[in-house]
């Protein structure tokens, strides 16, 4: 079993992660595509979006969408939040499973700044998107992307301009949230993810509750893909 991780902060997810995963999906490169967002970005200034809205918007976004999930692995493991805690913790969940990184061009020559970026490369095979205004000479495999950002659509909101469609409905109507605003439905997000399991599928099957002992939890995990490689 082939599967692609498209780690980051997803605040908000928008239509460029989708075309992402859709691409690597349609192209054959994997079976499945797995949403892993970050608690926290250790690198960067900026508060995100309660983790539970964040989680609650991507499987907003995904469950139209076949072969793509949503991973919260992260609810379970403790700050620092590095990429490649996580990336270990999703290998030791899932010994039977092939995974792949997919990630900008520009991420992908850099990887190796970091934090144990030479353990990622050396363990992750990646596939590669490619940027606007990147080397054009660069080898991709999607040679296609939206030139879109979190960043532009959180600054389109405080200026009150319209996101929509370069986010989903459902996320258009998040504003508050995007805006850095407290909202009742912060409330409502963390009852959600209560119940969102850290493996979700998006035809309503799990994958292990974030709730459950974690030895319980490898060994669900593990049967669902000893089943499905």
């Amino acid at each position: 079993m082939k599967v692609g991780l498209l780690l980051g902060s997803f605040d908000p997810i928008h239509i460029g992660h989708v075309h992402m995963a859709t691409e690597t999906l349609n192209r054959g490169l994997v079976d499945q595509v797995f949403f892993v967002p970050t608690m926290q970005n250790p690198w960067k200034e900026h508060k995100p979006v309660d983790f539970s809205i964040r989680c609650a918007m991507i499987k907003d976004t995904i469950a139209p969408i076949k072969n793509c999930y949503l991973c919260s692995v992260e609810a379970q493991l403790r700050p620092p939040f590095h990429s490649s805690t996580t990336l270990k913790t999703i290998l030791s969940d899932f010994p039977g499973a092939e995974f792949y990184l997919i990630v900008g061009i520009d991420t992908a020559v850099h990887i190796n700044d970091w934090y144990e970026g030479d353990w990622i490369a050396k363990n992750f095979k990646f596939i590669t998107v490619a940027r606007p205004d990147f080397d054009k000479d660069a080898v991709y495999d999607i040679d296609k992307s939206i030139d879109v950002s979190s960043t532009s659509i959180r600054r389109m909101v405080k200026e009150g301009k319209i996101i929509y469609p370069l986010v989903t409905e459902k996320v258009n109507n998040y504003p508050c949230e995007l805006s850095g605003g407290q909202c009742q439905r912060v409330a409502v997000g963390r009852a959600i993810i209560r119940k969102v399991d850290i493996f979700n599928r998006t035809d309503g099957r799990s994958f292990g509750s974030a709730h459950t002992p974690a030895e319980n939890h490898k060994d669900r995990a593990s049967n669902v893909f000893h089943h499905n490689i």
